[in-house]
């Protein structure tokens, strides 16, 4: 507003032009109070609710037809309000789902949502550590999965995440300084916590031989991720053109030592493992021979009763060749960790990085192949564990019971449940004998 049209306005008040009457604004005021009183006393008893009064409100500043349009709007967003509930409740629902039931699509779809932010409006450091969330929720499913296929969903998808992570962390090594080593960190630190996750679980469980191989595959490429996260810390490092203040040497050399650490420890539990599972073969083995002697010596040249005692000498010769496959592996395991300790030692003190990293790279793959032995090992007696340790196996042609000279009756059938405490083969038999 301008000093002219201000100048105006005053004019036109101070010319009484815009000075009403006295009396004409006494008397209107008291026509107006009067109305208000009337109204007020009608409504007193049905006051009007929230919306009403701002519909009314409204009227004085815009036309009917914009707040009709305008109450279109309002119901519109009121049922999306309802809709974003009914979808934030399902997505919370759907928190506990397993992979096969009904809520889990509505699951992934939260995920990938999720993911979507994280990558458009956050950081690389961001949307590697969402992926890392997600790898750690798939592993939370195979924990609790009901079935096979569920926890064979769950790894597969755990495969996916981590490759996905991969992706991810060769991405951003192409970055800045800062966004490599931030990202990189995510990914060593994170990855060491799902393995750790996804051993807790195998300790108490034992998968079939095909699950088995895919959790060994999924273990392989977590800590691949791993590995690699620690390489790009060493390029960076090594290359001298990063900042003390992003990443150290001191740093790096601790993350090297830490990795060096973590593999020891798994090959000293493959170790325990191999011991275990050759003990629990031990009286399994035994069994297995005295129920396939007792089979072959009651054949009466019955083809089929010659076959299962060929089948169970075959499955006793695999167990043992398992066995001790994977006892010469541990064994080798445990020769090179001795050697990678000094080594790693020696080139971290001659600032050798890269050198002590490929050093945990060679340990890291002979582990791997340790623990493909160890697992077909302790899969095959777990096998054979229950086949031997069924209510009763009767072979063809063994004779039905016959009485005794007490009166009772005597089952020459074999019970490999009374057998399976037996310590030796002749414990066996002579357990066999008298069921």
């Amino acid at each position: 507003m301008n000093r002219e049209l201000i100048k105006n306005l005053k004019n036109l008040k101070n010319d009484g032009r815009l000075n009403p009457d006295r009396a004409w604004l006494a008397r209107n005021r008291e026509e107006v109070l009067d109305c208000v009183r009337r109204q007020s006393e009608n409504q007193k008893a049905a006051r009007p609710n929230f919306l009403e009064v701002l519909s009314e409100g409204l009227h004085v500043f815009v036309s009917g037809r914009v707040l009709g349009l305008a109450r279109t709007g309002l119901t519109v967003f009121l049922i999306g309000i309802l809709a974003v509930g009914g979808w934030i409740a399902s997505v919370s629902a759907s928190y506990s789902s397993l992979p096969g039931e009904i809520l889990y699509g509505v699951k992934i779809a939260a995920e990938k949502t999720e993911l979507i932010v994280a990558s458009v409006i956050g950081s690389k450091e961001d949307e590697v550590t969402t992926i890392l969330k997600h790898a750690s929720t798939r592993v939370d499913e195979y924990q609790r999965s009901k079935s096979a296929e569920q926890s064979s969903e769950a790894i597969e998808s755990l495969k996916k995440k981590i490759e996905s992570t991969q992706e991810s962390l060769d991405d951003a090594s192409q970055s800045t300084s800062k966004t490599a080593v931030a990202v990189a960190r995510v990914v060593e630190k994170k990855t060491g916590e799902i393995l750790d996750s996804l051993a807790d679980k195998r300790n108490t469980q034992t998968p079939s031989a095909e699950l088995g191989k895919e959790i060994v595959e999924a273990e392989a490429l977590i800590q691949k991720a791993g590995i690699k996260a620690v390489e790009v810390l060493v390029e960076r490092v090594e290359s001298g053109g990063v900042d003390e203040a992003i990443i150290s040497k001191a740093e790096v050399e601790d993350t090297i030592n830490r990795r060096l650490d973590k593999l020891v420890s798994d090959v000293s539990k493959l170790d325990l493992t191999a011991g275990e599972t050759r003990q629990n073969a031990s009286s399994t083995i035994a069994i297995m021979t005295a129920t396939s002697t007792v089979i072959s010596s009651d054949t009466a040249g019955n083809t089929s009763t010659l076959k299962d005692a060929e089948n169970v000498v075959s499955s006793t010769k695999n167990i043992i060749a398992k066995i001790d496959e994977a006892a010469q592996k541990v064994v080798e395991a445990n020769k090179k960790v001795a050697e990678t300790k000094t080594d790693v030692k020696n080139l971290i003190d001659q600032n050798n990085l890269t050198g002590a990293l490929d050093k945990i790279k060679e340990l890291d793959g002979i582990k791997s192949e340790t623990k493909v032995a160890v697992e077909e090992a302790s899969t095959a007696v777990v096998t054979a564990e229950k086949a031997v340790t069924q209510p009763e196996v009767k072979p063809t042609g063994t004779p039905a019971p016959t009485a005794s000279s007490t009166g009772g009756v005597v089952d020459t059938r074999v019970s490999t449940t009374a057998a399976i405490g037996a310590k030796s083969t002749d414990d066996i038999t002579t357990t066999i004998k008298t069921n």
